[in-house]
């Protein structure tokens, strides 16, 4: 008999496990089920507004709460409203032409609750069927912000393939924008940076875009920048070239010591030949520039300031003038 007993009792304890297990599944599938459902209610919203209206910070809040009636799933009303009866945040970018000025204040704009309907559909697509927003307007006060313009600088880590070189600069498109907040935080600020940009044993010319970093408090008037390099392949070359000056008078004569420099340049790589003859490479000094210099000591510049090449080095990097009479 005791077996027995203790037999019934493990069984009816088990029994109780299934039914309150089976208790917390149905209502589990019942709740589910009810969220899916779809209901008619209200919502509250504190909206927060992000803009880029001229002359003023870039964010607000309404002044008022938004109201709106509207048909959406259980889920839904759960998920944007709050217990407490309290708006929720309700975070909108409107373009600058939804704000229309009142004569009140400074600062002060209204937006048609039309275009914040628009907005709404756009946020939450299908979920929210909105029945009606019991706001004809709503209206939002936005601080002065100073501007100034500043320039764009690129962080990157760029280098190139072996006998392949960046030809000029690398370009920035726009090189400077203006930047929008309050003085104090403008203070300081002179550029703007960009996400970093990483290419390794780069051979080829690259046009894209990056985004410029966040700078908290302050409105850019641009997300991104466009940036350009042109790369080439190159031939490294060697050849000593004569020093001579130029506009020298007839009554007068200039020593340059040394006469000769070893000249290194990077001319473009063509498949075909067409090596630089020696006869293209020159190295002047104007006499004006040996006037000008207080040591005699100038650096050579080349004859032909078009000529195609990338670069070039000087060895030794300056010569010596002396000027004479004849």
């Amino acid at each position: 008999m005791p077996r027995i007993g203790s037999s019934l009792k493990e069984r009816w304890g088990r029994d109780w496990m299934l039914f309150i297990l089976s208790l917390i599944l149905a209502f589990f599938i019942w709740l589910i089920h009810n969220l899916s459902l779809d209901y008619y209610s209200y919502l509250q919203f504190r909206v927060i507004v992000n803009s880029t209206i001229e002359g003023y910070e870039a964010q607000s809040v309404s002044q008022e709460p938004l109201v709106v009636h509207g048909k959406a799933p259980g889920l839904f009303f759960l998920k944007h409203g709050r217990w407490d009866g309290m708006p929720k945040d309700l975070e909108l970018t409107l373009n600058p032409t939804a704000f229309h000025p009142t004569n009140d204040r400074d600062g002060l704009f209204y937006v048609r609750t039309t275009e914040i309907r628009e907005a709404l559909s756009e946020l939450f697509g299908d979920e929210l069927e909105i029945d009606f927003i019991s706001n004809e307007s709503l209206s939002f006060h936005f601080e002065k912000a100073i501007c100034k313009k500043v320039e764009v600088i690129l962080q990157n880590t760029i280098s190139y393939a072996p006998q392949y070189m960046l030809v000029g600069e690398i370009e920035l498109t726009p090189d400077s924008v203006m930047i929008y907040g309050k003085e104090s935080d403008l203070a300081n600020i002179t550029s703007v940076r960009t996400s970093v940009v990483s290419k390794r044993m780069i051979d080829n010319s690259v046009n894209s875009f990056v985004n410029l970093e966040k700078i908290p408090g302050v409105r850019i008037d641009a997300d991104r920048v466009q940036y350009s390099l042109t790369v080439q392949r190159y031939v490294e070359q060697t050849a000593d070239v004569k020093v001579e000056s130029i506009n020298t008078p007839s009554n007068r004569n200039v020593i340059i010591l040394p006469s000769t420099v070893k000249v290194t340049y990077r001319a473009p790589f063509k498949e075909l030949g067409g090596k630089i003859q020696k006869s293209e490479l020159g190295l002047v000094i104007d006499y004006e520039t040996i006037l000008g210099s207080n040591s005699g000591k100038i650096i050579p510049s080349l004859s032909q300031p078009d000529i195609d090449i990338f670069s070039y080095e000087l060895d030794p990097p300056f010569v010596e003038c002396i000027l004479v009479e004849k």
